[in-house]
């Protein structure tokens, strides 16, 4: 009987040694291949950084792109600026000039140059009082972004003066943007570059018109229902230039005098550019990579209101989380 105890004991602890070390051996299979997991991630998440960085080969060879921002203090400025950073974030060899119409920049801003690794630069040039759009003034009384865009060109001359090859583009703080839009940019050969732009004019699209020639596409017109009769019937989103002209034609600006919706012709035109110069891109003006989206007025109660208007003051009293939306 003691040998038979004894036999029995020892399958006991035999089997409760086994189920030990395959449960041993079962966790350190999953810290392995929670292990190798980890590294595969962190490889993809680093070539993903490395892709987006401008110290490669490729990017070294792109076009630079200066992408001009107008923007406004108001409660979605912060967001808009944060989704646009985030497109901008992924395309390497891009300088981004946001000009804030403030009488003091925001915080937030330098704060989303840094985070997301965009080089640019902040400026600010504040409206003229009796040029201003209040908040409840409809988005056209006044042309928007004059002040704005008009300092960004003077920077790009002084500052910018000895690039000789680039892209400048005017882009909304709240318009749609597709990657593919800045390998469009990059294909311009002299002057200007055109698209469709979608969403915009009371249009599905709005499209520059081609006529195949023998060795390319040329723009014969526009389908624009708004104002056609105007030289350049596109809107901003629609184009961008070659730095060359922004350096060539030193006193060209935006104008408070230009009707409403011909700021563009008239801008383009101080350029001297002609229709017949327009370089239809976008695959031939067939693919849209661009849409003209408007983020809506916040519905915001009065007392909420009234607390956003008093924010911008050292009297603010908002939380720190409410804060933190806006600023």
């Amino acid at each position: 009987m003691p040998h038979q105890h004894t036999n029995s004991l020892f399958f006991v602890l035999f089997a409760f040694f086994i189920l030990i070390m395959t449960s041993l051996y079962n966790f350190k299979t999953i810290i392995d291949l929670s292990f190798e997991n980890s590294i595969l991630r962190t490889n993809i998440l680093l070539l993903n950084l490395t892709c987006n960085k401008d110290n490669n080969n490729k990017c070294l060879n792109e076009d630079p792109i200066i992408f001009v921002t107008p923007t406004s203090y108001r409660p979605e400025q912060k967001a808009d600026l944060t989704r646009l950073g985030q497109t901008l974030g992924n395309i390497c060899n891009l300088f981004w000039i946001i000009v804030e119409d403030a009488q003091l920049p925001s915080k937030f801003i330098d704060d989303l140059f840094n985070r997301l690794k965009i080089k640019g630069v902040h400026l600010v040039k504040q409206t003229p009082a009796d040029k201003k759009l209040k908040f409840s003034d409809p988005r056209w009384k006044f042309p928007r972004g004059v002040e704005q865009r008009n300092s960004a060109l003077f920077w790009i001359r002084n500052n910018l003066n000895s690039w000789k090859r680039g892209i400048v583009y005017f882009g909304d703080d709240d318009n749609t943007y597709d990657w593919r839009l800045f390998d469009e940019m990059r294909k311009i050969n002299q002057k200007i570059g055109v698209w469709p732009v979608g969403i915009v004019g009371g249009m599905l699209v709005e499209t520059p018109l081609l006529e195949r020639t023998l060795t390319n596409y040329t723009v014969n017109g526009f389908n624009s229902r708004w104002k056609p009769e105007r030289p350049f019937p596109m809107d901003m989103a629609g184009f961008a230039i070659n730095i060359s002209l922004i350096h060539e034609h030193s006193t060209s600006l935006f104008s408070y005098k230009s009707p409403r919706g011909f700021m563009e012709s008239h801008f383009l035109q101080s350029l001297d550019i002609k229709r017949e110069e327009l370089e239809p891109l976008a695959m031939h003006c067939t693919k849209v990579f661009v849409w003209h989206t408007r983020t809506q007025k916040s519905a915001l109660m009065a007392d909420e209101f009234q607390k956003f208007n008093m924010a911008i003051n050292i009297s603010s009293s908002l939380s720190t989380v409410e804060e933190d939306a806006i600023f």
